[in-house]
């Protein structure tokens, strides 16, 4: 994978350090994507006195864990809001669960206390974009690596896909919400990823190596 005169990283080096980082290695850092979309009818009427918890395994998630999911978050006192990205239907009776094929992640992201997700860098990064921490639930080898340094840094917690349940999820979420030091270490992230503008670095590199 980085077999080539020059290898670029979309990912902060704090949070990925190198041991051996050759000059070619560059780190771009996070690139932020969100869909520009309106958010659903229901955008205004959730009730934000009780932890937001966001939940989006993405377009290459296992969204078959979706009700396991659901299933552990149904007796905490939290709002859960969930996208499914068009991957599955499901039915909630839940008052406190709101669904949605798409919503604006970004913004998601920026009202939760807890972002559930495959652990991948898409939607992991929008949440610690905001300083928000990531329970990862990974089942691809990539959602793997960036998920793990997601824990490594104190910024989520890493449950594997293949042996997943609502109870173990409820036990992560309950351990998350309820530790300060996991919402610290996100805000850390978060001023990190603030020093970083991946389309100024990519147009620097090119402009410095390209020419």
């Amino acid at each position: 994978l980085t077999w080539g005169n020059y290898t670029l990283y979309p990912d902060p080096v704090e949070l990925m350090p190198l041991k051996y980082k050759p000059d070619t290695h560059i780190f771009l850092g996070p690139i932020l994507w969100s869909p520009d979309i309106e958010p659903p009818v229901w955008w205004n009427d959730i009730d934000l006195s009780r932890p937001l918890i966001y939940v989006n395994m993405g377009s290459s998630g296992n969204v078959k864990l979706l009700p396991a999911i659901l299933k552990g978050l149904r007796d905490l006192p939290v709002i859960v809001i969930a996208a499914t990205a068009g991957r599955l239907d499901i039915e909630i009776y839940q008052n406190h669960v709101y669904t949605s094929e798409f919503v604006p992640g970004d913004s998601a992201a920026q009202r939760s206390s807890l972002v559930i997700c495959s652990g991948g860098a898409s939607t992991a990064y929008q949440a610690l974009h905001e300083g928000v921490p990531v329970l990862g639930i990974p089942t691809n080898f990539d959602q793997y690596l960036s998920m793990t340094a997601i824990q490594k840094a104190g910024c989520g917690l890493l449950l594997r896909g293949g042996t997943l349940t609502a109870q173990k999820t409820r036990q992560a979420v309950s351990m998350i919400l309820d530790a300060p030091a996991y919402y610290e270490a996100a805000q850390r992230m978060k001023y990190v990823f603030s020093q970083y503008n991946a389309s100024e670095r990519f147009n620097s590199f090119l402009e410095k190596n390209l020419n």
